[in-house]
């Protein structure tokens, strides 16, 4: 058995010294080479990551490039979007100030003061006709993004039900801008088209 253990140690010697001879065969230069090779595709690595990982609006947002963020930074942020845009825009003449308190949970202060003012001026007529408005989001997609602001766009069908009166059918489209908060992605604007 002992012989056995020998011959293998004879047979990997080779390979061993093939190695050797590889490397030595590079030279200073060549090992010089190879190692300047190594640090600047590390480099390379280190700057895209930052540039994919930055999460200021100065990562080079510009028309031809409008999302330098990763899909798992923007994706959670159009699915925030699409759900808050349901809950902004639909409502119930029934649960009017309840679904006012609801979709402030979804926006930012800023926004939700220009959306109470709105609210507000419409809440006696809506709630007089009964009305009820029912939103759903037929398709969403990322149009901008950086990792603290995501411009989605929401293909959405409403359907508006009066007092007397015949349900109604739009379908329309709406750019929602989210920004991260401490309190998740809020919507702070809704462009409708």
């Amino acid at each position: 058995m002992h012989d056995q253990h020998e011959d293998r140690e004879e047979q990997a010697a080779p390979a061993d010294e093939q190695t050797t001879v590889a490397w030595r065969g590079l030279g200073r230069r060549g090992l010089l080479a190879l190692v300047a090779v190594i640090v600047l595709l590390t480099a390379a690595v280190v700057v895209e990551a930052v540039v994919l990982w930055r999460d200021d609006d100065r990562a080079g947002v510009t028309a031809e490039r409008p999302v330098v963020v990763p899909e798992r930074t923007w994706r959670p942020a159009v699915e925030a979007a699409a759900q808050g845009a349901q809950i902004v825009l639909g409502a119930s003449w029934e649960t009017y100030d309840e679904g006012i308190e609801r979709a402030r949970g979804v926006m930012t202060d800023e926004f939700a003061e220009t959306y109470l003012a709105t609210k507000e001026d419409v809440r006696e007529d809506f709630v007089d006709q009964r009305t009820e408005v029912e939103v759903r989001v037929l398709g969403q997609a990322v149009t901008r993004a950086t990792g603290s602001t995501v411009q989605a766009l929401l293909f959405l069908n409403q359907y508006v039900t009066k007092k007397g009166a015949q349900t109604s059918f739009s379908e329309y489209r709406a750019l929602v801008t989210v920004v991260d908060t401490p309190d998740g992605w809020l919507i702070d604007q809704i462009d409708t088209q």
